[in-house]
């Protein structure tokens, strides 16, 4: 498959713009000090009721410049340099503008590793036949994952509600640093905003427009950095907040190139920083190897018949408890209700029914017995 998505491959990449500072440079509290008195000398820009039009002119343009990408497949390997339990994981994402599928690599983690088992993988496909996903995630118990299914085309407004939209892969993917995944709209051209301010800035050798906004809703103070040189891509987001006390900065910053064959630009590296009080607390880096974008991607990888699924996995249908079903290679198979009843009378008979009664009756003893000298010895 990657090997037919490889001839798709994007021309010589030009025009190559670093948006990452030196790290080591970067204070990030005392820059949201500076950032705030700079609004605060502007508040003839702010406007609490009615965004400027020129405002939305570069949001929207922002906005048109990643909808240009409709289709594509890229692979991202994340480091996590503070998380010794989940240190990386790598990602494969194949989308059109009705599907996406992720294919997902991740580590077990020390205390749930299975013997000889160091990582395992999740699959997830959202499109028209509806939602499937499938991990091959083993637990101690011996117990593994279900396939879960809901049936149904999903809604194109809601495709990326559980997988990251590769779309702002570099403004968005990072996102999960905060526990939830972005959508393109999420923040750029978003409602529940007052104070919405603009102004030139230079962001590492780049001329960018930075916008800054209180996000009425969340209550949270957010900032982005648009380079209008780079087809007005974000290379830089900000989000702060306060929190029982404390000050806490989620921070994106990408590294931009140009993909000539179709004129796309599309972040190659991305760091995304927590940090509480000025304190790094967690970080998240991506490297993205972009396949093709604007490509033909296969029908067929986006069929639920392509995960590997063994046959009889039982298939959990959302909240529906009272559905049954398997797995039988290539669809859901129900199982029906009379078929159920004839397995419970099926076990009865083989005579199995003996051992839970005779487990019963043991441990029924033993605590008559527990009790008896209880009462014996008050």
């Amino acid at each position: 498959m990657a090997d037919t998505l490889q001839k798709h491959e994007c021309n010589r990449r030009v025009s190559v713009a670093w948006a990452i500072p030196a790290w080591n440079k970067l204070r990030i509290g005392s820059f949201g000090v500076i950032v705030s008195l700079v609004i605060g000398c502007l508040p003839s820009l702010a406007r609490a009721a009615e965004i400027p039009r020129e405002i939305k002119l570069v949001e929207s343009r922002a906005i048109d410049g990643r909808r240009k990408i409709h289709s594509g497949y890229i692979r991202i390997r994340c480091e996590r340099p503070y998380d010794k339990d989940n240190p990386w994981d790598v990602y494969e994402l194949y989308f059109t503008p009705g599907s996406v599928r992720e294919n997902a690599t991740f580590p077990y983690d020390k205390d749930e590793k299975p013997s000889g088992k160091e990582e395992y993988t999740r699959t997830t496909i959202q499109g028209e036949l509806g939602t499937y996903r499938y991990s091959t995630k083993e637990f101690l118990d011996g117990k593994t994952y279900v396939l879960a299914v809901n049936e149904g085309p999903a809604d194109p407004l809601s495709i990326w509600d559980t997988i990251p939209d590769p779309r702002v892969t570099g403004f968005g993917f990072g996102a999960s640093l905060a526990g939830n995944h972005s959508k393109l709209d999420t923040h750029i051209n978003g409602p529940n905003r007052e104070n919405v301010v603009m102004i030139d800035e230079l962001f590492d050798g780049i001329d960018c427009k930075k916008i800054s906004w209180r996000d009425t809703k969340n209550q949270v103070d957010m900032e982005v950095w648009i380079a209008p040189s780079m087809d007005y891509s974000p290379i830089r987001m900000r989000s702060s907040f306060e929190r029982d006390g404390s000050t806490y900065v989620n921070e994106e910053v990408s590294k931009c190139v140009l993909f000539e064959k179709n004129n796309s630009w599309f972040p190659e590296r991305a760091i995304s920083t927590r940090s509480i009080d000025g304190k790094v607390v967690a970080e998240l880096s991506a490297d993205i190897d972009v396949v093709c974008l604007n490509c033909e991607i296969p029908d067929d990888v986006f069929l639920p018949a392509s995960i590997d699924v063994p046959v009889g996995t039982n298939v959990m249908f959302g909240y529906d408890t009272d559905r049954r079903a398997v797995w039988d290679g290539s669809n859901v198979a129900d199982i029906d209700p009379l078929t159920a009843i004839q397995e419970g009378s099926n076990w009865l008979r083989s005579g199995k029914w003996w051992l839970v009664v005779v487990t019963c009756v043991f441990f029924a003893i033993v605590l008559f017995y527990v009790g008896v000298r209880a009462l014996r010895k008050t």
